[in-house]
């Protein structure tokens, strides 16, 4: 390489020594001064290229380092690399073989990492901490691509599966699709879903009807799943979350809370017709038990058997009022079965 050729290289835009055979900086990139903080003298670049050389070998791990690369170097644009670091700066470091003039020379270009580095150990801190909150969620998350193949599940999800009795290990889990990894949810049309929310649009989750599943101690648990898209920076739709809720607790209470209202208004109606009995019968029974009584009254004593046919007469219309009055006045309804074996029920007037 001739003399202008290497003077060329101080205006390469990257960090790029060049060394030869015996492993001596020859020239330099201005980039390269620049990046371990020493300063380009264009009137003395003898003198700068010196400076730099002292300060390359006053680290013996980077000669190190590039005389085992050029070591590996067996042709002209053969080439190795490795990574360097320098207190707090990283750097990758490219050695190279170069066009030979009248000898050998190597190319060593540095690019400085820290920056990236950091970034991506950030990324990765990120990501750790994202996948410790979901698999801290008090719900089940699987995360599918775009083709609903699996690319992730957390701890939740997992829980729910196996207290359904799906066993299976993250790696097979990893890569299946949804229809194999629920065989047993024959309603959820897969493909159908998948459809349903790309034609959704951004943001527009499909959300499913809760199912119960049977678990394996004998109880069931009942789930609320919803399907949404999962957006990257340009809102484009990469993928899908599924998300299984727990709702056995709410459902059980809802249903609880319907079978009261059930109750509440199957009372409200005895409770009109007992009115409406009370009112109607009450009428004609104040009648025949006052027409009962004068009769006992007046006139010759009664026969013994028309005494007690009276008397009974008298005792029925009062329990009738007495039914009547029940009716009204109940705040709880129990059913009772009214004739054994028969299969009929009847209110008990006797509920308190």
């Amino acid at each position: 390489m001739s003399q202008p050729d290497l003077e060329s290289i101080r205006y390469f835009p990257m960090a790029l020594v060049v060394m030869n055979q015996d492993m001596d900086v020859v020239a330099a990139s201005r980039a390269a001064f620049s990046m371990f903080g020493l300063r380009f003298h264009p009137q003395e670049e003898e003198k700068s290229v010196q400076a730099l050389a002292e300060w390359l070998f006053a680290n013996a791990d980077l000669v190190s380092l590039i005389g085992a690369a050029t070591m590996k170097l067996r042709m002209l644009g053969s080439s190795d690399r490795f990574t360097w670091e320098n207190g707090e700066r990283h750097y990758n470091a490219v050695v190279f073989t170069m066009p030979p003039a009248d000898a050998i020379r190597f190319g060593v270009y540095f690019r400085d990492i820290t920056d990236q580095l950091a970034f991506e150990q950030s990324r990765e801190s990120a990501r750790r901490y994202l996948e410790a909150i979901l698999d801290n969620l008090p719900v089940g998350i699987v995360v599918m691509d775009r083709e609903m193949h699996i690319t992730n599940i957390n701890r939740g999800e997992q829980l729910f599966l196996k207290a359904m009795g799906t066993q299976f290990s993250l790696l097979q889990v990893i890569g299946a699709n949804a229809a194999e990894l629920y065989p047993d949810e024959e309603d959820m049309k897969w493909d159908e879903i998948r459809a349903a929310v790309l034609e959704a649009g951004k943001g527009q989750a499909w959300l499913g009807p809760r199912k119960r599943y049977p678990l394996q101690d004998g109880k069931e648990i009942v789930l609320s799943i919803t399907v949404a898209p999962l957006l990257n920076e340009k809102e484009e739709t990469i993928g899908f979350i599924r998300v299984s809720e727990d709702v056995t607790e709410e459902t059980r209470l809802t249903d609880e809370l319907r079978e009261a209202e059930m109750r509440t208004a199957r009372l409200e109606g005895v409770q009109q017709v007992a009115v409406t009995l009370n009112h109607e019968i009450n009428n004609a029974l104040t009648t025949i038990i006052g027409n009962a009584q004068l009769i006992g009254a007046l006139g010759e004593p009664l026969p013994e058997n028309k005494q007690i046919m009276l008397n009974v007469l008298l005792d029925q219309a009062q329990r009738i009022a007495e039914v009547t009055q029940k009716l009204s006045a109940m705040k709880a309804m129990k059913s009772v079965e009214y004739l054994e074996g028969r299969g009929e029920a009847m209110v008990d007037t006797e509920t308190e």
